[in-house]
C-alpha cells in the first residue's frame, strides 16, 4: 500500500535516473554562458584599447597639473617667507693654547682669555667698530681735569649665582690686581690708580696726572667679592674656584671636562645667562674646546666636533673652508702691531745707519708669503687708521743698495769673504725670537735677508716660558722680534716713552728720545680729538727717522663658521683677539623660515 506523497517521490526518482536530458540542459546553458562572454566583454576588447589611450592622457594631465601646481605653490611660498637666524642651539668654537684657570686676572692663553671673556664683564666693552660702550657701567665722567674718572653702575647687577654686583665688587678687582702677591697680569698698569667707593653703585679712579686713554683700561674683568674675599692673596691663582667661575658675563659656566691633559684638550661647558645686562644670548649653550695647535683645531672643524674655529693657519683655514663646504672665512685685523725691537744700548745699533741700513734691506713682500697667518702693511708705531699721518716706515722700501751704502758709510766694510768689518770687528747682530707660532719663519727671514748685506746674524729662539726672565728684562739680545698689544686707542706711551726702558718697562728698544718722550706725555693729556691726532702724528714723524724698530706687519685673525652660523658682523680691526666676541649675545647657529604678509 503506498503512503501519502509517495508519487513526488517516484517522480524525482524518475527525473535523477534520465542521463540524456540533463545532458541537454548543460549544453543549453554553454551555450548561452559564451553567447553572453562574446557579447558584453570579447567583442569589446577593441573599446578598452581606445579608451585606455584616453586614460593614460587624462592621467597624464592630472599628473602635469599637480606637477604645477606645487611648483607654484611653493615659488608663492619663498615670494611670503624669509630665512632667517632663530634663537637657541649650541655653539662649539675651538680655540688653540692650555686653559688651566679662568679667571681675568690670570688668564695668558689664547683659551683662557676666550673663557674669561665669555664668564666675566667689565666696566666698559668695545662694539662692533672698535668704540667703547658701557657694559655694567651705566656711564662714566672725567673730573679734576681728567686726574679723576667716575662710573655709575647700572641698576639691579647679579652675579651667575644670583648675588647683587654693587661697586664693592669692582673695588675689590682692582685691589686684587694691585696686590703683588696676586701676581696679576694687569699689575704694573694698575700700580698707580687709586680706587674708592663713593656709594654702592659709584666708583672713583684717581690718577697721577691726567690720562685721556684712561677709559680704554676698564675693559678687565670683574671678580665677585663674596666668592674670592676668604681667599689669601698669595693663594688666588691656586684656588679651585678657578676652575668653577662665578661671572656676570653672557655665559654661566657649567663644567670643565678633561678630554686630554697630553694634548690640550679641554671642553669648556656654559649656558646662557638670561640676566646678562645686555639681553639674555640669542644662543641656548656655548662649548669653548681646546687644542694643541692648528692641525688638530682644523680636524676637529672638518670633522664637525665644532662649528667654529679661531687661531687656525691660512693654509688650515682655506684647507677647511674647502673640505667642509660653505664655511665662511672671516679676517679681521688686531690692533697689534709685530716688530723687529733694536736695542739701542747694543753698541753696534747705536749707530742710525745701521739701523737704517737694516731697514732698507728687510723685504716686506718676501716675509708675507713665508708667514702662516694673516697680515696687514704696518708702517710705523700705531695701527694705519689711528692718524692721518703717511709719513711711515712703508715709505721705507726694500733697496739693497742703499742698505750696502749705509754701512760703506758707517765703516762697516766688506772683506774678501763678503763679511762687514770694522777695526777688526765684525758686524755682528743677535737676533732673538720667541719660540712659537710665525717668530721662527721671522727669524730666519731676517737672518737671510741681513745676512745677503754681510752682517753676521746669530739668532737664538726663546722658549715662551722662560722668554721674559731670561731675554726680554735683562734685554738680552741686539733685535727682539716680539708682538705689541696697542689696541683701538693710539696712547702707546708705555712702549717708547723713556721712562719705560729697562728691565720694568715695555719699551723693548730702550728708545729715549726726549723729543718723541715729550710728544707721548703732552698727547696723554690732550681730551680733544683733533690735538691728539697732531700729537701722534708728530710722535710718529720723530719714530720714522729715529728707526727704534722696524714695524713688520699688523696680524689679522683668521675665523672660521660653519653653514648658518651667524658671528662676527664687522670686517673693522678688533682691538683685541678676544673681543671677536663684543656682540657674542647676538650670535646665532639656527635658521629657520618665516613667512610674512604683503
Amino acid at each position: 500500500m503506498e503512503g501519502p506523497g509517495s508519487s513526488n517521490w517516484k517522480k524525482f526518482s524518475k527525473l535523477g535516473s534520465n542521463r540524456k536530458t540533463f545532458q541537454r540542459g548543460a549544453k543549453n546553458i554553454e551555450k548561452a554562458t559564451l553567447r553572453h562572454a562574446h557579447r558584453f566583454i570579447i567583442s569589446r576588447f577593441q573599446n578598452i584599447k581606445e579608451v585606455r589611450r584616453f586614460a593614460f592622457g587624462w592621467i597624464a594631465a592630472v599628473s602635469l597639473l599637480i606637477v604645477l601646481s606645487v611648483i607654484q605653490l611653493n615659488g608663492l611660498q619663498n615670494s611670503y617667507s624669509s630665512s632667517a637666524a632663530s634663537d637657541g642651539g649650541i655653539y662649539a668654537e675651538g680655540v688653540i693654547g692650555q686653559l688651566d684657570v679662568i679667571n681675568p686676572l690670570f688668564a695668558a692663553t689664547a683659551s683662557e682669555r676666550a673663557a674669561s671673556k665669555l664668564i666675566f664683564s667689565g666696566l666698559l666693552s668695545y662694539d662692533s667698530t672698535g668704540a667703547l660702550k658701557g657694559e655694567l657701567a651705566q656711564s662714566w665722567r672725567v673730573e679734576r681735569e681728567g686726574s679723576r674718572y667716575v662710573i655709575e653702575l647700572r641698576p639691579n647687577l647679579k652675579w651667575h649665582d644670583g648675588t647683587t654686583l654693587t661697586a664693592d665688587d669692582i673695588v675689590f678687582t682692582v685691589q686684587r690686581m694691585q696686590n703683588p702677591a696676586v701676581r696679576a697680569q694687569q699689575l704694573q698698569s694698575w700700580s698707580n690708580v687709586k680706587v674708592s667707593k663713593l656709594s654702592s653703585q659709584t666708583i672713583a679712579f684717581d690718577l697721577p696726572r691726567p690720562y685721556a686713554a684712561f677709559p680704554h683700561a676698564l675693559t678687565f674683568g670683574i671678580l665677585p667679592k663674596h666668592v674670592f674675599k676668604d681667599i689669601e692673596p698669595e693663594l688666588l691663582r691656586e684656588t679651585e674656584l678657578n676652575n668653577e667661575p662665578i661671572g656676570s658675563g653672557p655665559f654661566v659656566f657649567a663644567r670643565k671636562q678633561i678630554i686630554d691633559p697630553d694634548a690640550d684638550r679641554v671642553v669648556v661647558y656654559m649656558n646662557q645667562n638670561e640676566t646678562y645686562v645686555q639681553g639674555p644670548p640669542r644662543l641656548e649653550r656655548f662649548q669653548l674646546h681646546t687644542f694643541a695647535g692648528s692641525n688638530e683645531l682644523q680636524e676637529a672643524f672638518v670633522d664637525r666636533e665644532v662649528n667654529a674655529a679661531a687661531g687656525m693657519t691660512t693654509a688650515a683655514l682655506r684647507e677647511a673652508a674647502t673640505t667642509r663646504q660653505n664655511s665662511t672665512v672671516f679676517e679681521n685685523g688686531v690692533d697689534d702691531g709685530v716688530y723687529a725691537f733694536m736695542n739701542q744700548d747694543s753698541e753696534i745699533l747705536k749707530d742710525k745707519k745701521v739701523r737704517q741700513a737694516l731697514l732698507y734691506s728687510f723685504d716686506r713682500d718676501s716675509l708675507k708669503k713665508s708667514l702662516s697667518t694673516y697680515a696687514l702693511p704696518l708702517g710705523g708705531p700705531l695701527m694705519n687708521d689711528q692718524t692721518g699721518n703717511t709719513s711711515t716706515q712703508l715709505d721705507a722700501e726694500f733697496d739693497i743698495q742703499k742698505a750696502e751704502r749705509l754701512l760703506d758709510d758707517a765703516g762697516w766694510k766688506k772683506n774678501t769673504d763678503g763679511e762687514r768689518v770694522k777695526n777688526g770687528t765684525p758686524l755682528t747682530v743677535r737676533l732673538v725670537g720667541i719660540d712659537a707660532g710665525d717668530y721662527p719663519v721671522i727669524v730666519e727671514q731676517l737672518d737671510k735677508q741681513w745676512s745677503a748685506v754681510g752682517v753676521d746674524v746669530q739668532t737664538q729662539l726663546s722658549d715662551p716660558d722662560i722668554a721674559q726672565q731670561n731675554v726680554i728684562v735683562p734685554r738680552a739680545y741686539d733685535v727682539l722680534v716680539y708682538e705689541l698689544e696697542i689696541g683701538s686707542d693710539p696712547d702707546v706711551f708705555a712702549f717708547w716713552h723713556k721712562s719705560q726702558a729697562g728691565p720694568r718697562g715695555l719699551n723693548l728698544s730702550n728708545y729715549k728720545s726726549d723729543i718723541a718722550s715729550e710728544t707721548l706725555e703732552t698727547a696723554q693729556e690732550r681730551f680733544e680729538p683733533k690735538l691728539r691726532k697732531l700729537k701722534y702724528e708728530a710722535f710718529t714723524d720723530v719714530w720714522v727717522k729715529d728707526i727704534p724698530a722696524i714695524a713688520l706687519y699688523q696680524p689679522e685673525i683668521g675665523y672660521i663658521v660653519s653653514e648658518n652660523t651667524s658671528a662676527l658682523q664687522s670686517e673693522s680691526s678688533l682691538p683685541t683677539r678676544i673681543d671677536r666676541y663684543v656682540d657674542v649675545h647676538q650670535w646665532t647657529i639656527n635658521q629657520n623660515n618665516y613667512y610674512q604678509s604683503r
